[in-house]
């Protein structure tokens, strides 16, 4: 312990060839690094929450569209929205249908 302590002060004295004492180098690399180590942790709980909360939300817009409503609540006519044709009756033939559409028929 006394040794540390002898180094420590002899450190506090001593200065490097720019004029820098070794002490507050050491100082200065040592809490540089750690802030590099927690911004860089920082970053990742960031974007993990930030992607959590994304699939949280898609889960939800999900659920809402196997209920037929949207995420707002209002509902949703997926025949309308997708321009699907319904199904065609037995019997009749694809032309009459499209024609029967543009009112041919």
């Amino acid at each position: 312990m006394a040794v540390a302590c002898h180094v420590l002060l002899i450190s506090l004295q001593v200065n490097t060839a720019s004029g820098v004492r070794v002490f507050e180098g050491v100082t200065f690399g040592l809490f540089a690094e750690v802030q590099r180590l927690v911004s860089g942790s920082v970053e990742q709980l960031s974007d993990l929450w930030e992607g959590y909360v994304g699939l949280v939300e898609v889960q939800a817009e999900n659920d809402a569209l196997r209920r037929g409503s949207s995420p707002r609540g209002r509902p949703i006519k997926m025949r309308g929205f997708l321009d699907i044709a319904p199904p065609l009756p037995p019997g009749r033939e694809r032309g009459e249908v499209v024609a029967g559409r543009f009112g041919f028929i």
